[in-house]
């Protein structure tokens, strides 16, 4: 009797294909896995970090001392926030590349325009994952009138607790931070932040429910 056909074999009399190896399959297995952890990261940070609600509820350093954190002017100048302590500080992390960030600008500006002669106001623009070349060409087209700093080692990136930008925060004359926001802020959003600052939502509060 013949023996019964090899029903692998191809026509061509070539070897027949095989697939990878169990071997072969798992790094690519492992791969896989890999890549949606990250994907699964990144989605928790961006529902995270899109969270636009104004009421301040939430933030780790709520009621605590602001870090005191070293930064550097664009013009190379060093300096701390304590430096402007007195006055209420609206401490914002962005970047050039951000869309939210992009979105936020104009309400940013609108705002520091209104304020930009109270004695009693400060405002920061700290910028996050980008470098300030890249920085300083989007604001050629964008000029911003407050004070833009780097942030040397992340470290004011890393003791404000920011998972991404833009992230806002103000605080008050005492050095305690009143207020923070993740996600864009508009300007009725700053507008509330500063009356945080200024103590003034309790009064505000108040006088309407009188």
């Amino acid at each position: 009797m013949s023996a019964a056909p090899d029903v692998h074999a191809r026509l061509d009399g070539a070897a027949p294909e095989r697939g990878p190896s169990p071997k072969r399959r798992r790094p690519i297995l492992w791969a896989a896995v890999a890549i949606g952890v990250v994907f699964a990261g990144f989605a928790i940070v961006a529902a995270t970090g899109l969270d636009t609600d104004p009421s301040f509820e939430g933030g780790n350093l709520l009621g605590l001392p602001a870090p005191d954190v070293e930064l550097v002017s664009f013009d190379g100048e060093p300096l701390r926030l304590s430096d402007m302590a007195g006055r209420v500080i609206i401490v914002n992390f962005w970047n050039d590349w951000c869309i939210p960030c992009r979105q936020e600008y104009p309400s940013l500006v609108s705002f520091h325009n209104r304020h930009v002669d109270d004695p009693d106001f400060a405002m920061v623009g700290i910028l996050r994952a980008s470098s300030q070349a890249a920085a300083e060409g989007w604001l050629a087209d964008n000029p911003a009138g407050w004070l833009l700093v780097t942030d040397p080692g992340e470290r004011a990136s890393v003791d404000f607790g920011t998972i991404a930008q833009p992230e806002t925060f103000v605080i008050n004359p005492d050095g305690v931070v009143v207020g923070v926001q993740r996600g864009p802020v508009t300007f009725d959003d700053l507008e509330q932040m500063l009356a945080a600052g200024r103590g003034q939502l309790g009064a505000a509060d108040a006088g309407a429910g009188a």
